[in-house]
């Protein structure tokens, strides 16, 4: 299981909005003389249109738990800030937490009327740098790690690296998976045809 951020209670200092994807709202904030980034996640469903599917099973497969399920496997390996961003652990947000987001992000909590906020949280380091052509050789590198992790990532666009680190794993499947939801073949076909082509439209 991946770790609680090892300051659950601390204040958010200086935060700052960078970001929003469909499934987070991202924030820079001021860990003592230290920048660090908070991916606050959004509430997720399992998409209406599909069959029905249990409650435990939604959780599991959820953006959130797919990071925190990735993070974690690379924690126990020891290879954490190698082949994606380094993680400092998961977060459930205060009141005076949220507080201090909602002073940058009003928007925080307005995004789904019958919610009364999102407080789950991963804690990253934050990085700047943007990816440039000079990276791939190291990105594409990198995905020796994924492998012997058995972690499959599924969002590799640009906008998901900073300089040669991968910062997003919550469209990740970290192997074994949950039964119907994942393949082996997908695994295997992805690690065998795939690594040559990323970044090749950057």
């Amino acid at each position: 299981l991946l770790k609680r951020f090892a300051h659950p209670e601390a204040k958010i200092s200086q935060p700052e909005h960078i970001g929003i994807g469909e499934d987070a709202i991202t924030f820079k904030f001021k860990h003592g003389e230290t920048d660090l980034c908070l991916k606050v996640f959004k509430p997720w469903k399992y998409p209406h249109s599909y069959p029905s599917i249990n409650p435990t099973v939604e959780k599991l497969i959820g953006p959130f738990s797919r990071e925190c399920r990735a993070f974690a496997r690379l924690c126990d390996m020891g290879l954490n800030g190698t082949w994606a961003v380094r993680c400092h652990g998961w977060i459930y947000l205060s009141d005076s937490q949220m507080a201090s987001l909602r002073k940058v992000y009003p928007q925080l909590e307005s995004y789904d009327p019958y919610y009364t906020g999102s407080r789950w949280a991963i804690v990253k380091d934050f990085l700047s740098a943007p990816p440039t052509k000079a990276d791939l050789v190291k990105i594409r590198e990198g995905f020796d790690i994924a492998k012997q992790a058995r972690i499959l990532p599924h969002d590799l666009e640009m906008d998901n690296y900073k300089g040669s680190v991968l910062m997003d794993l919550g469209c990740s499947t970290t192997y074994p998976f949950v039964r119907g939801y994942a393949s082996t073949f997908e695994f295997d076909h992805f690690f065998d045809n795939c690594i040559p082509y990323i970044g090749e439209d950057w």
